[in-house]
């Protein structure tokens, strides 16, 4: 289940991210309008890419946790 307001990015414009997750992952997934998501897939890693890869998306940044990605620019706050 991911917030409400997440379910606009998790699909992107025009579907774009959505299908972008299909066809990397091969899972199928269906996001209801109360932002609950069923992922379904006959391997078993696809299923678990395509959830990681939505819970990228959707969830929020927590204190503590690690995060991959790329610096574009340093700041005085940070990078």
């Amino acid at each position: 289940k991911i917030p409400t307001d997440k379910i606009r990015e998790v699909i992107g414009t025009g579907g774009k991210v959505i299908r972008e997750i299909v066809e990397k992952t091969g899972a199928k997934i269906n996001i209801e309008d109360d932002g609950t998501v069923k992922v379904a897939s006959s391997d078993g890693e696809a299923m678990k890419a395509a959830i990681k890869w939505i819970k990228s998306i959707a969830s929020e940044p927590e204190v503590g946790q690690i995060y991959d990605g790329t610096v574009v620019k340093v700041m005085e706050f940070g990078a």
